[in-house]
């Protein structure tokens, strides 16, 4: 335990030290995921998930066969296994051929599940408050080209 806090403190310490010793503004590349990101990627979790666990009994029917010995009630409940999972392999594959396929050629990816492109969640009618902040970043992005544009508006306004 002492060593887990120990570390632990290391961990702290050298967070800390970058904080101190940074010389300008760290900009970080880690995107926001959004409602949707994360369904799509539970989405594919589960079937990569479905897909392993099929597998996995495949697998285990094959070991199950293997060990057998012989003993002929073993040898079914193995081949039985194994068709179960197969089954189960070939549903999975079914299922994402035909979402794909209505994705990518039925809707267009206008329509998504969260195989080929991220779902796609209706939006709520855009407020009023929303269109006052896609202006002010409109004209945000406009004075970072003229940076001077942006001092003299600031000294219009105070005089």
């Amino acid at each position: 335990m002492k060593k887990f806090a120990v570390l632990l403190g290391c961990f702290f310490l050298a967070s800390l030290i970058s904080f101190i010793f940074a010389q300008e503004q760290v900009t970080s590349s880690f995107k926001v995921l959004s409602l949707e990101d994360i369904l799509s990627f539970l989405i594919k979790l589960l079937f990569t998930g479905a897909f392993l666990t099929a597998l996995y009994f495949m697998f285990m029917g094959a070991f199950k066969w293997i060990s057998s010995g012989g003993d002929e009630e073993a040898i079914k409940n193995a081949r039985q296994q194994i068709q179960s999972s197969v089954i189960g392999l070939i549903i999975i594959f079914v299922v994402i051929a035909i979402a794909v396929t209505l994705e990518k050629f039925v809707f267009q990816e206008n329509i998504c599940f969260g195989f080929s492109c991220n779902i796609k969640l209706p939006k709520l009618r855009q407020t009023d408050n929303q269109v006052i902040h896609q202006d002010s970043q409109e004209s945000y992005q406009g004075f970072q080209q003229y940076p001077n544009a942006l001092q003299r508006q600031l000294e219009n306004q105070g005089n």
